[in-house]
């Protein structure tokens, strides 16, 4: 199964932006299951023992759940 990839432009100098990595029927039919890249590339005082990226897995079958990991205003 290959992926959809959504990327956002970057609002840090120097950062790339964050991508959405979004597949459809995963786990199975009828979900949509999505994970960011980018975001661990950043740094935040509080991430001290790791740096983050995020995932969500939804009964949907939208690919808005998963674009709105990487979605910035």
């Amino acid at each position: 199964m290959e992926p959809a990839f959504y990327r956002e432009s970057s609002i840090t100098e120097g950062l790339p932006g964050i991508t959405a990595i979004v597949y459809k029927d995963i786990p199975e039919k009828g979900y949509t299951t999505a994970f960011t890249y980018g975001l661990s590339l950043g740094t935040h005082p509080e991430w001290k023992a790791g740096r983050p990226e995020l995932c969500v897995c939804v009964a949907s079958d939208n690919d808005a759940w998963g674009q709105v990991a990487a979605y910035r205003e």
